[in-house]
């Protein structure tokens, strides 16, 4: 089961807009791109009209997070549907847990 898990998160999304915030993702940080979660009112289908698109990006702890980072992606504008795509970054935590993300 853990294996067919693996396979399904790894596989490329059946959504072109995906798939692309997931190339824009891999090409800013490459490498040190640890996942991308979508989040928020959206994920849980609980959208209101003037809803944004949260995503969450996790990457290496080499990648500082600055205001920087964030001028650098909203530099290109990113949408998915017609709803604008308000990313954040973060690490994964120091300790392994379970729960959470």
């Amino acid at each position: 089961m853990n294996e067919y898990c693996v396979q399904r998160i790894a596989a490329p999304s059946a959504d072109s807009e995906a798939a692309q915030l997931i190339a824009d993702a891999e090409e800013m940080f490459g490498n040190q791109l640890l996942g991308v979660i979508e989040y928020g009112s959206v994920a849980r289908s609980e959208a209101a009209a003037g809803s944004d698109a949260d995503l969450l990006l996790v990457v290496d702890r080499r990648v500082p997070l600055t205001r920087e980072l964030y001028r650098q992606w909203d530099a290109k504008p990113r949408v998915a549907g017609e709803r604008v795509v308000d990313a954040h970054f973060t690490y994964l935590p120091n300790t392994r847990t379970t729960g959470g993300i």
